[in-house]
This record gives structure tokens, C-alpha cells and sequence, in this order.
């Protein structure tokens, strides 16, 4: 997607001040998973203009190649099933039962999916956390979640609070934090994460300047861990959420001559 936004930009005789091929990407993708709409009367600004050519140029080198791009999986769907109530009904009589997880991460048109699908009597058991959207950058709409009893008024509401991998200060920790969202109902806020496993370490926060900075520290924290403990360097993880963040932690075991795998 991204060499086709590249080849179409160029064509389009892009100024420095106009979005890049990736911001118009973006834009494309924002569109097609309802956190914008496509601009459909005359541009008012050279950016509207910009984007909004971009994504015809963009669908048309698509439909040319025969090709989807990731959200046309959930987009071109729930156009064809509004385009054609037959097919809709097919499948709403097809599926008894809807799970979903992660629901807190909808989008817009996903959500449409799901009410499309799940319009006529369906059963639906859906999983969330309101309190971890992390898919916002792919228009993740946190009000569908939050707005879920409206939509489904006979909903029966569980709560799972029993925590089976954190320590205690770990959830009294992320309880400070979550106890400060804005847009939490009052029904949710009973809501009591527990867990029966022990106090653990006290949660500790440091900040810093880089990457590289967060990596000495990261290192130099195990290896006293290490000669406190008396332990080898095989009894050691350094856990990272990203693979991005692994060249530093590599740097930094090479200056100070530790072995790693």
C-alpha cells in the first residue's frame, strides 16, 4: 500500500507543506474505518483537495490491481451487506451466536459489522476493558464500548475482576491510575480488580532522557540483581514490548561485556 501511496503522490506534484505519502495513507485508512469521512463536495482547502484525491487515485489503482488493502477486509463487507439486503439476511440467519473480543478496540465500521450481523435476535458476548484502548491510531471509538447497554438495553453485565498474573502493588498501582478516567460510567466504577497472589516488589518509575540512557539502566539495574543474588547471567530476562528497543539493550550488554542471547 504504502509503494502504491508513494507512486501516487508523485503524480499528484506534492509541495513540502502538503501531506506526505504516509499522512495520506492514513487519511485513506481513517476513511475506510469510519474516524473520517471522505469529502465528497468541493474542497475547501488545498489539503481537503489533496486528500481527497489522493483517495480516489488510490481506490481506482486498487480496483485496477483487483486488490484490497487491509481495511477493505471490514469496509468492502459492510458495503456489500448494506448494498444488498438478500445477502445481509443470509448471514444474520447464518450466525446464532456473535463473540467478540478486545471490543474496546472497535472502529466505527467495524462496529457496523456487528450491528449489521447482529440485528435480528442474535445472542452477542462481547469481551472489553474500557480501561485499555490501545487501538485509537486505527479509529478505535471508545464511546462503542462505553455506549453498549444502549444499544443492547437487555444486557446482562459481568465483571471480571479476579487479576491471575500481577502482584498486589502492581493492581493498587494501575487502580491509582485507572480511578482517574473521565469518561468511566458510574455503574463500571464497582468495578474491584483483586488477585490472590502476593505483595510483590513496590512498583518503582524512572524516567529518562533516551533509549540509550533507559537501556544503562535497564542493564546496570540486572547486573547488581545479579551479584546481590549471587546469580549467573543465564537467570536473567530483560522483557521489551517493541523489537525497535532492542538495539540499545544489545548495546548496552556490549559495552559492559555481558553475554546475551
Amino acid at each position: 500500500s504504502l509503494l502504491i501511496a508513494r507512486k501516487i503522490a508523485k503524480s499528484l506534484d506534492l509541495k513540502k507543506s502538503d501531506p506526505g505519502p504516509a499522512q495520506l495513507l492514513h487519511s485513506a485508512s481513517d476513511i475506510k474505518n469510519g474516524a473520517a469521512k471522505l469529502i465528497s463536495s468541493e474542497p475547501r482547502t488545498r489539503e481537503e483537495k489533496v486528500r481527497a484525491d489522493f483517495y480516489e487515485r488510490y481506490e481506482e489503482r486498487l480496483m485496477e490491481n483487483n486488490a484490497f488493502d487491509f481495511d477493505d477486509l471490514i469496509a468492502k463487507l459492510v458495503f456489500l451487506l448494506n448494498a444488498h439486503p438478500a445477502l445481509l439476511a443470509k448471514y444474520q440467519k447464518r450466525f446464532s451466536h456473535i463473540f467478540i473480543d478486545e471490543y474496546q478496540d472497535l472502529n466505527n465500521t467495524q462496529y457496523e459489522l456487528v450491528k449489521l450481523l447482529a440485528a435480528n435476535a442474535v445472542s452477542l458476548t462481547a469481551v472489553g476493558d474500557d480501561a485499555q484502548m490501545i487501538y485509537g491510531w486505527r479509529g478505535a471509538n471508545i464511546q462503542t464500548f462505553l455506549s453498549f447497554k444502549n444499544d443492547w438495553p437487555e444486557t446482562r453485565m459481568v465483571f471480571l475482576e479476579e487479576n491471575y498474573r500481577s502482584t498486589k502493588n502492581i493492581l493498587r498501582a494501575a487502580s491509582a491510575v485507572i480511578g482517574n478516567n473521565t469518561y468511566q460510567p458510574e455503574e463500571w466504577k464497582t468495578k474491584k480488580l483483586w488477585t490472590r497472589n502476593d505483595d510483590g516488589v513496590p512498583v518503582l518509575i524512572a524516567e529518562m532522557e533516551n533509549a540509550e540512557s533507559e537501556a544503562a539502566w535497564i542493564v546496570d539495574g540486572a547486573s547488581a540483581a545479579q551479584r546481590e543474588e549471587k546469580g549467573g547471567a543465564s537467570e536473567t530476562a530483560i522483557l521489551y514490548r517493541t523489537n525497535a528497543q532492542s538495539r540499545a539493550l544489545e548495546q548496552a550488554l556490549i559495552e559492559r561485556d555481558i553475554p546475551y542471547r
